[in-house]
C-alpha cells in the first residue's frame, strides 16, 4: 500500500515539461550590476517590459552597482536557481576573472549563461588633438609622440579596449580614468585625451557632429551609417571587442526553464519593437542557444586573459 501510494505522489509531481510550460507564476526580477541610466540599464528596461507582457507576470529591473559589476553578480549567485532572478551583465563579465583575485563568485560554476540579447560594436575614435584620419596614420603619429587613451574606470570594456588596441598594434597608450563614459567622451572631444574605444552608441553624434574622427571598428564588419572606415582586420591588425549583453542565471536553473527563457527573449528582440530597439544601438540579436551563449562567454574569458597577461594588467 505504502509503494502504492508512493507511486502515484511521484507521478503528481510536476515534470520538468511542466515547470517550463508554468513559468513563470511570480514576479520575475532582473539585476542589472550597474547604475541606472547606462545602456545595461536601458536594455533590462526594454527586456522587463516586454517579458511582462509576453508572461502575463511583473518583470522588473533592480540596479546593483558597484565593484565593475562583481557585487550584483554576487548577489544572483546566492539566490534559488528558479529562474526568477536573471542577471543581465556585459563584456566586463568575461574580463573580471582575468583582472581580479578576489571575486567573491566563480563565473564559470556559480552561473548560466541564457542567450546573448543583443551584439554592438565598439570603434577607436579619435579627438582634435589627433591630426591621423586613419588607423594606420594613428600608429605612426603614436610613434612621435605620448598618446593619451580616455576610459570609464579601471576593468571597463572601454579601458580593455584601450588595452586590446595597445597590444595589438603595438602603440604604448596611457589611458587616463573618468568616472564614466560621456565623461571620457567628452574630454576627447574637447581635445583634452586623444583617443577612446567607445560603443557606437556613445560616440555616434560625435561622429556625426565631425567632434570625433572614426579611425577604425572592432567589430566583425563595417557599419551601415559609416561605410568608409574599415574594421581592425581589414586595416591588418587582429583586435576585435563586441558590446553584448547577455542574460544569466544561477547554475543548477532547471534546463527547461532555461530554454524557454531563451525563446522568450529571442521572441521579444524579434518583434517590430525589438528589431526597432536594436536598430537604434545599431546592434544586433544572433538567437543563440543556451550552449552557444556559454561558449561565447567562454571564448570572451579567453581572450581578455591573454589581453590581461600581455599587457601585465591585475586591479587586485
Amino acid at each position: 500500500m505504502k509503494a502504492l501510494l508512493l507511486a502515484v505522489a511521484v507521478a503528481l509531481l510536476p515534470t520538468p515539461l511542466a515547470w517550463s510550460q508554468e513559468f513563470p507564476t511570480k514576479p520575475v526580477k532582473i539585476v542589472v550590476p550597474y547604475a541606472p541610466g547606462g545602456s545595461g540599464d536601458v536594455t533590462g528596461r526594454f527586456i522587463a517590459e516586454k517579458l511582462s507582457d509576453l508572461w502575463g507576470q511583473s518583470t522588473v529591473v533592480e540596479n546593483i552597482p558597484g565593484g565593475g559589476g562583481a557585487i550584483g553578480t554576487a548577489h544572483v549567485t546566492q539566490l534559488p536557481a528558479d529562474g526568477y532572478t536573471l542577471l543581465l551583465h556585459a563584456p566586463t563579465y568575461a574580463m573580471m576573472p582575468a583582472l581580479r583575485s578576489d571575486l567573491p563568485f566563480d563565473s564559470e560554476k556559480d552561473l548560466t549563461a541564457v542567450t546573448i540579447i543583443s551584439e554592438a560594436q565598439f570603434m577607436l575614435v579619435a579627438g582634435p588633438r589627433v591630426k591621423a584620419k586613419t588607423l594606420q596614420d594613428f600608429i605612426a603619429e603614436a610613434k612621435t609622440r605620448e598618446m593619451f587613451a580616455a576610459a570609464s574606470g579601471p576593468g571597463s570594456s572601454t579601458h580593455m579596449g584601450a588595452e586590446l588596441v595597445a597590444s595589438a598594434t603595438g602603440v604604448p597608450l596611457t589611458v587616463v580614468f573618468y568616472k564614466g563614459g560621456a565623461e571620457s567622451i567628452l574630454d576627447v572631444a574637447a581635445g583634452r585625451a586623444d583617443v577612446s574605444v567607445a560603443s557606437v552608441t556613445s560616440a555616434r553624434s560625435f561622429i556625426e557632429s565631425g567632434e570625433l574622427k572614426p579611425l577604425a571598428t572592432l567589430g566583425t564588419k563595417r557599419l551601415d551609417f559609416l561605410p568608409d572606415v574599415p574594421t581592425f582586420h581589414e586595416s591588418g591588425i587582429d583586435a576585435e571587442e563586441i558590446l553584448w549583453w547577455v542574460a544569466l542565471v544561477a547554475k543548477g536553473t532547471p534546463a527547461e526553464i532555461v530554454d524557454k527563457i531563451n525563446a522568450d527573449i529571442h521572441t521579444v528582440m524579434t518583434t517590430p519593437e525589438g528589431s526597432t530597439f536594436l536598430e537604434k544601438q545599431q546592434a544586433t540579436h544572433p538567437a543563440y542557444s543556451p550552449q552557444q551563449s556559454g561558449d561565447y562567454i567562454l571564448s570572451e574569458m579567453a581572450q581578455w586573459k591573454k589581453v590581461v597577461e600581455a599587457r601585465a594588467i591585475m586591479l587586485k
